[in-house]
């Protein structure tokens, strides 16, 4: 069932991990808080992919699977540290996100 006003989309029935409310529902403080633990937790993803994962794919000479995959890491991390520097009151802030 969507509940909330705020937001658009998905918000109304999307319920962040450890959150008791649906996007549209949290205040922007809220979704602010939400986001930075998506972003600590996309960073550490990454890590142990980069550090753990794809060096073992690298082994197994699989074509440019692991390029390709860093590639996509490059651009979330350039999208992280742009939201990360944006105030999240931000039209744009939102859209990214």
């Amino acid at each position: 069932m969507p509940k909330g006003e705020r937001g658009f989309g998905w918000d109304k029935i999307f319920k962040p991990k450890g959150y008791n409310k649906t996007l549209g529902e949290m205040s922007l403080e809220e979704k602010k808080e939400s986001a930075a633990m998506v972003f600590r937790e996309l960073k550490l993803h990454s890590a142990l992919e980069e550090e753990i994962f794809y060096p073992m794919l690298e082994q197994l000479e699989i074509g440019d699977l692991v390029g390709e995959a860093l590639d996509d890491h490059q651009t979330i991390s350039v999208l992280i540290e742009e939201l990360e520097e944006m105030d999240i009151h931000q039209e744009d802030f939102i859209n990214k996100f």
